[in-house]
């Protein structure tokens, strides 16, 4: 029935009217009158039908302009489940501004908290006035890219909404780019590399290590407990209060350990499917990229808890300008293959609170591994918990 509301039936059944009227017309003019009838309304059909092409294959050029979609991309980008997205992750207008001015690395400037004894009140005796002083973070800013052919991509958004899945792709890709960059940041203000207890890290002392380097010879004193998360999280003094405002980012063999010490808890939407698993009332996300070979045998898995807004982002604005760094391109220039590439370029940063960049990359900006080498961060405030951020190494 589909067919018979379809615009390629309502073009045929106007054709048909329009050539039985020539047919009619030509019935009083003769054979020569048909004929010539006949070939009119054929010439018609063929370009009316021709025209509406029901073999052509969509063609992504065809579904959007780099204008219209940006909007639509950033708006995917914030919708998407993804850690990026989880709250530890704010975004800084001040950021922004770094990000969207040159250089490749920016200075974010703080004041340092006071931390003095009062005084007592004494007549005609004057208090001594003390003095605020500030600090200096530094952010590197990264410049990417991700580029996409269109012709895998087409075959990809053939479905009943070809510009949704086109969003979902690209967004889905950057989401799951910049996560990789996030934890290689952690790593890198933590010493993920270094051996048990070793390293000089930004962040060395909000660091548990538990594992041994020989990991198929742990024992239970080297596998996540409640305790070891208990003790890690009391690196944080004071501030562990607010444990529950914070998120858990483990490896699915830690999420497991959990499981087993029947320490998860799912938490269900309106149609009762899980949406989201908790620990302790703390909510969990898991990434498979959270471990390393041990020194002789074995593997490392790190596990980090993080207070909201521990970790400040910042990217310049997109345009559709050729020589803009921040740009979302679509090249149709291909004729002869008939192909269409996509350039999602961009231009962010990903800066922990609380420290200060000191890299010296080899490449224009920052590569991942370049990130996460711990001798390029150092702590810029007075007081190390103030990154409200701490991270426990295990072997499961």
């Amino acid at each position: 029935m589909k067919f018979f509301r379809s615009p390629v039936f309502l073009i045929l059944l106007a054709v048909t009217a329009f050539m039985a009227g020539l047919f009619t017309i030509g019935s009083h003019f003769g054979l020569v009158g048909a004929i010539a009838a006949y070939v009119v309304a054929e010439s018609i059909a063929k370009q009316l039908t021709t025209s509406y092409n029901l073999g052509a294959v969509t063609n992504i050029a065809n579904l959007w302009t780099p204008d219209i979609w940006i909007p639509g991309l950033r708006e995917r980008v914030t919708q998407l489940p993804s850690l990026i997205n989880s709250g530890i992750v704010v975004r800084d207008p001040q950021i922004d501004d770094a990000a969207s001015g040159p250089g490749v690395k920016a200075n974010v400037p703080f004041i340092k908290e006071p931390n003095f004894d009062n005084e007592i009140q004494q007549e005609s005796v004057a208090p001594t006035v003390n003095n605020l002083t500030s600090g200096k973070q530094v952010a590197t800013i990264l410049n990417r890219v991700s580029a996409i052919g269109a012709t895998a991509l087409s075959k990809a958004v053939s479905g009943a909404d070809p510009l949704g899945t086109a969003l979902d792709i690209v967004a889905g890709l950057r989401l799951r780019q910049q996560q990789k960059t996030l934890l290689a940041v952690l790593r890198g203000v933590f010493g993920f590399a270094a051996a048990p207890g070793a390293g000089a890290a930004a962040l060395k002392t909000l660091r548990n290590d538990i594992f041994i380097e020989t990991g198929l010879s742990a024992t239970a004193a080297n596998l996540f407990s409640s305790n070891a998360f208990i003790d890690t999280t009391t690196l944080l003094g004071e501030i562990r209060g607010t444990l529950q405002d914070g998120i858990l980012i483990v490896h699915s063999t830690v999420a497991s350990a959990m499981l087993k010490l029947d320490s998860i808890t799912y938490i269900r939407d309106s149609e009762g499917r899980f949406i989201l698993q908790t620990y302790k009332g703390i909510p969990v996300f898991i990434s498979d990229l959270l471990t390393r070979a041990g020194a002789t045998n074995g593997k490392v898995f790190d596990t980090y808890f993080a207070l909201p807004a521990s970790v400040s982002s910042g990217s310049q604005p997109q345009s559709n300008e050729v020589g803009d760094v921040s740009s979302l391109l679509i090249d149709k220039t291909n004729i002869a293959m008939n192909n269409v590439a996509i350039y999602d370029r961009t231009r962010t940063i990903f800066h922990p609170q609380g420290c200060a960049w000191g890299g010296t990359p080899v490449g224009q900006s920052a590569t991942d591994a370049e990130l996460a080498v711990e001798a390029s961060w150092s702590l810029a405030y007075g007081d190390v918990k103030n990154v409200k951020m701490v991270c426990l190494r295990t072997n499961g």
